[in-house]
């Protein structure tokens, strides 16, 4: 579901709304505005999300991200998150980045496939 551009002012309500009502998505593409960690609960849910992009104004929290990634299952296997416009006032530092990196590594191990 790639919702660039129509999507811009979609806030925590409109995420969550969304995340309850497609359970079945693999990937979400969106925009929005001021995107909150108040969504991971239900984004969370999504058992077969692989790809999820954010090119919204978001002001998640490391310990936000951390707990999603921590929640995330079997059916979210190779999973990747993309935060491209985080509100400055809500840099997470290179220690967090590090931090979200490798625990999103050791969750969600990627299977290759040799040839």
């Amino acid at each position: 579901l790639r919702l660039r551009d129509i999507s811009d002012y979609f806030n925590d309500e409109v995420i969550q709304r969304l995340a309850r009502s497609l359970s079945k998505l693999e990937v979400w593409c969106t925009s929005g505005w001021a995107i909150t960690d108040a969504i991971w609960e239900e984004v969370a849910q999504l058992k077969s999300l692989r790809r999820l992009d954010f090119t919204a104004l978001t002001q998640f929290t490391a310990k936000g991200i951390l707990d999603f990634i921590l929640n995330l299952g079997p059916g979210n296997h190779n999973f990747v998150l993309a935060v491209m416009m985080a509100d400055s006032d809500c840099d997470l530092s290179e220690a967090e980045q590090t931090m979200i990196r490798e625990t999103m590594a050791e969750r969600t191990p990627m299977f290759l496939n040799s040839r």
